[in-house]
């Protein structure tokens, strides 16, 4: 249910309430902006907020400029991304995606790297003449793994 009388109002509901000796939530009930307008005008907000930033302006000019707080201006924006109203907001899934994948197979030739270099260690250990075990503790690996990289089985000596 709305306000009785809808209209934005100049004080807060607890200045009104204090002024009038009623509770705030009386205020509300009686004197209130329309949802629809308060969500359009917070919408403006936000959108002057993202246009300002994909300007270039900091958050602090930003909030000089629009009357707000730094952290006021924080809030805005970080709104208008959950709104997909930011242009980091209208990235698509698929994009965000792709960018995963890129990063997941940057992330899986690094790693292929390190144990490649990783096996050649071995390797070279077990031609210095060092056994599976002694591979394994040095390693901190399990016999059976360096055995598998060595492409020997594992015996009772080695």
């Amino acid at each position: 249910m709305g306000a009785l009388t809808p209209k934005r109002r100049k004080k807060s509901a607890r200045e009104a309430a204090e002024q009038f000796e009623v509770t705030p939530r009386t205020v509300r009930k009686y004197v209130a902006e329309p949802r629809a307008d308060y969500l359009a005008r917070a919408k403006r907000r936000r959108a002057q907020a993202v246009e300002l930033r994909s300007r270039g302006l900091s958050y602090a000019e930003i909030a000089e400029r629009t009357g707000q707080t730094v952290s006021g201006v924080e809030s805005l924006l970080r709104s208008a991304r959950a709104h997909g109203e930011s242009p980091a907001a209208r990235r698509g899934r698929a994009e965000l995606a792709r960018e995963e994948q890129e990063r997941l197979a940057a992330a899986g030739a690094k790693l292929r790297r390190a144990e490649a270099e990783h096996h050649a260690l071995i390797r070279e250990l077990r031609e210095a003449g060092a056994t599976t075990r002694a591979i394994a503790e040095a390693a901190g690996l399990s016999p059976y793994r360096v055995s598998r990289i060595l492409g020997v089985s594992v015996r009772a000596g080695s």
